[in-house]
């Protein structure tokens, strides 16, 4: 009968355990890059300084429209506590139980739609201002919160009819780095709405979606809560464990000299 030395039984017995241990090791590794790369996605405190909202209303081919009536109303407070934004619906606009955390385009259109319409039929109070020669209409003064746009009433200049959808948008608003994450908030909004021209008069607005910021560094009209990703590349590891695995059965499957 062939006899197997112990420092054999003891160099398979490592290769054996070195087949199991190193795969964990390098997951392991891979599993505590893949944490450390992810940003931290805590809102920075709000101050107690107030926000301002400039709105610019253009016609279709970009000349200023004086003399249009903006109107805003807020909808919602908002605050942040323990680094996540909190959003409460102000007392005229609970029974539409708005949902801040799942606020997509799609979803912010329908809301917008539904403040609106609501806005109308109670006659809740709004803020007016009419906008300058440059088509600009200011508001001052704002607290922290959610707020709606929308236009008093059609506006006719140079003999054509504008309008623009009603939109929310967010003051402060978050400026935003590259990853995604909140960097600070800026109280100073800028808005340019969406004019249409009509061609026939409607007593429904038709949605569209809101004017979208562009990067490296934008703004975000709403803000519940950050998101943020890792943008580690697990590709390379997950070679490297392969080829270590493969090298430590080949080596299992050699036989003993």
């Amino acid at each position: 009968m062939k006899e197997v030395s112990m420092s054999g039984s003891r160099s398979y017995k490592f290769i054996f355990i070195a087949a199991v241990l190193l795969p964990a090791v390098l997951l392991g590794m891979l599993f505590a890059f893949r944490v450390s790369a992810a940003p931290n996605d805590s809102l920075p405190p709000l101050s107690s300084e107030t926000g301002s909202l400039t709105v610019t209303f253009v016609s279709d081919d970009g000349t200023a429209v004086p003399n249009a009536e903006i109107q805003l109303v807020k909808v919602a407070d908002f605050s942040v506590s323990d680094g996540k934004g909190v959003y409460r619906s102000a007392a005229e606009f609970a029974s539409l139980h708005i949902n801040y955390a799942d606020m997509s385009t799609d979803r912010s259109i329908e809301t917008a739609n539904k403040v609106y319409r609501l806005v109308q039929s109670r006659k809740i109070h709004t803020d007016s201002a009419k906008t300058d020669t440059n088509g600009k209409a200011r508001f001052t003064g704002l607290k922290s919160g959610m707020y709606e746009v929308f236009l008093g009433h059609r506006m006719d200049y140079n003999g054509k009819t504008y309008y623009f959808d009603p939109y929310l948008i967010a003051v402060p608003e978050a400026v935003l780095d590259s990853d995604g994450s909140v960097i600070h908030w800026k109280y100073q909004g800028i808005a340019v709405p969406k004019s249409q021209n009509m061609k026939e008069k409607a007593d429904k607005p038709t949605p569209v979606p809101p004017p979208i910021q562009k990067k490296p560094t934008h703004t975000v009209s709403r803000i519940t809560r950050v998101k943020t990703g890792d943008k580690g590349n697990p590709v390379p590891w997950i070679c490297l464990i392969a080829a270590a695995a493969a090298g430590i059965v080949c080596m299992t499957k050699r036989k003993p000299r």
